[in-house]
């Protein structure tokens, strides 16, 4: 009897384990060695963070990998949830979702400042300040002029993100030396994707 007990419990929760979904589909496809953690506030909220690495197509070497290139954090809360609900009012209000924006595209644009400044070596594009679903990114280029490898030059993008899904905050940090549509695919997949993930099981 015992015996039976304890292999529906086991099954049970084996079953429980694989039904959560990977939080690992957040990051873009691409993205190598990913630290992945989630952390749950009861049924209220989870907040996901992921750090990973990212293959870059215009480094000076081809095979050159962005160590930590990649930084996710995400804030999930349940409407369901009373606090949950309560906590979502905070962080909804559109002015404060719209300073960061601004915060995100002043830092840029301090580096773009700097980059720009006579005497170093760098070439800096411009700001590109882009509509995402329910937020804003922000995007720099610029390029190295010293490579003496397999390409001539490389160029490097930085880029940051918020957005606001009506349920979930979400911040995004890509440098890596890769294509600018690169960078916005990415980006982009990762809004989409937290759209469709179902936090309410991480909280379980």
């Amino acid at each position: 009897m015992w015996v039976m007990v304890f292999f529906f419990t086991l099954v049970y929760t084996t079953s429980l384990a694989q039904s959560k979904p990977d939080i690992g589909k957040l990051a873009p496809q691409q993205a190598l060695n990913l630290n992945k953690s989630a952390v749950p506030m009861m049924s209220a909220m989870v907040n996901v963070k992921i750090v990973g690495d990212l293959p870059e197509s215009r480094a000076c070497k081809s095979s050159s990998v962005a160590e930590k290139g990649l930084n996710i954090d995400i804030s999930w809360y349940n409407k369901n949830d009373e606090t949950g609900n309560m906590m979502l009012g905070f962080v909804s209000n559109k002015p404060d979702i719209e300073k960061k924006w601004t915060m995100h595209k002043d830092q840029l644009n301090e580096m773009y400042d700097h980059y720009n400044t006579p005497g170093n070596s760098l070439y800096c594009s411009k700001v590109y300040e882009e509509d995402v679903p329910g937020g804003k990114m922000h995007l720099i280029e610029y390029s190295y002029a010293n490579c003496d490898t397999d390409k001539a030059q490389a160029y490097m993008v930085e880029a940051k993100c918020f957005f606001f899904n009506g349920s979930a905050t979400g911040t995004i940090e890509i440098s890596c030396q890769c294509e600018l549509d690169e960078v916005r695919k990415m980006i982009n997949g990762t809004i989409s994707e937290t759209s469709a993930f179902d936090f309410s099981s991480v909280t379980q």
